[in-house]
């Protein structure tokens, strides 16, 4: 505004209207009292004498006005991606559904398969295909099912946790009671003697659904890496447990992946359902990521 006006009537030079554009800076024009209502250039205002050749086109040489992105292209864009979609091809589409598979089932050492439903029974493991490595929230959550008997077996188990190396494992073994619907979870860890205290949780009477969500904290500066793996049942939080690696075993080593083990299956089978769930750890985990910080000598 402290410039000439006629600096300003140069850099208005620049701008090229269209027929949409040249009514608006007509009436911009007219309301700083550069122009009269008949669209001449007011007495005494010869610095401003320029703004006529903006409204006839002659400062823009004739040039067609700058678009930044023009609708039909976008328009042309949009199609292609919409006929491309729908002419997917199906190696295209059994790609896409792989890559939708989260978890590997193996039958002993060898693949079974992948997805996020299964049927598992003795000497069976779902593993998560990807590695996590990084700090932060995952949520999982899990529905445990026998829909070929009336009530859970009491002798089936199922581990439901994290493995971050050979023979190296935390989580919950899971389990029904002796009451109808009533389930219990239990801490097992590969450095535990045996599991801890049961914390119960409602299901039916073959079934129950949880969500297992794993809170990973940033590295303190003795390079351990502090975990807290927490149940969740309709949205409320039942238990959480914390556990300890390596920075190095994190970042570089095995990493961590959820894994489901059927233990005490016998012949029979369990299914289990997976799926990601966003909006991170629930009700009670605002608490910081980082945790305390030990100081070392």
């Amino acid at each position: 505004a402290d410039q000439p006006k006629e600096w300003l009537v140069r850099l208005l030079c620049c701008f090229r209207p269209d027929g949409e554009s040249r009514q608006a800076i007509v009436t911009w024009l007219t309301g700083m009292g550069w122009l009269t209502s008949s669209g001449e250039i007011p007495e005494g205002l010869p610095e401003i004498r320029l703004v006529k050749r903006i409204l006839d086109g002659s400062a823009s040489k004739g040039k067609a006005p700058r678009r930044n992105r023009r609708e039909a292209e976008d328009l042309s864009s949009t199609m292609g991606l919409l006929q491309l979609e729908d002419n997917e091809s199906p190696e295209a589409a059994q790609r896409a559904a792989a890559a939708e598979a989260t978890f590997v089932h193996y039958k002993g050492a060898s693949a079974a398969g992948t997805g996020s439903s299964f049927s598992i029974g003795a000497q069976q493991r779902l593993v998560q295909a990807d590695v996590i490595r990084k700090s932060g929230l995952s949520r999982l959550r899990l529905v445990l099912s026998n829909p070929r008997r009336l009530l859970w077996h009491i002798e089936h188990e199922v581990f439901v946790g994290l493995s971050f190396g050979d023979n190296k494992y935390f989580g919950f073994l899971c389990s029904a009671t002796s009451f109808s619907g009533i389930f219990s979870v239990r801490a097992l860890s590969s450095a535990a003697p045996e599991p801890g205290p049961k914390v119960h949780l409602t299901g039916s009477g073959n079934k129950v659904e949880f969500d297992l969500v794993l809170e990973v904290q940033l590295q303190r500066v003795n390079k351990v890496v502090v975990c807290k793996l927490s149940v969740i049942l309709d949205n409320v939080l039942k238990t959480d447990e914390l556990f300890q690696i390596a920075n190095e075993t994190l970042t570089r080593g095995s990493g961590l992946r959820f894994q489901v083990v059927g233990t005490g299956l016998g012949d029979d089978e369990v299914d289990v359902q997976l799926s990601w769930v966003s909006g991170g750890g629930g009700p009670g985990s605002e608490e910081e990521m980082a945790g305390t910080i030990d100081i070392i000598d």
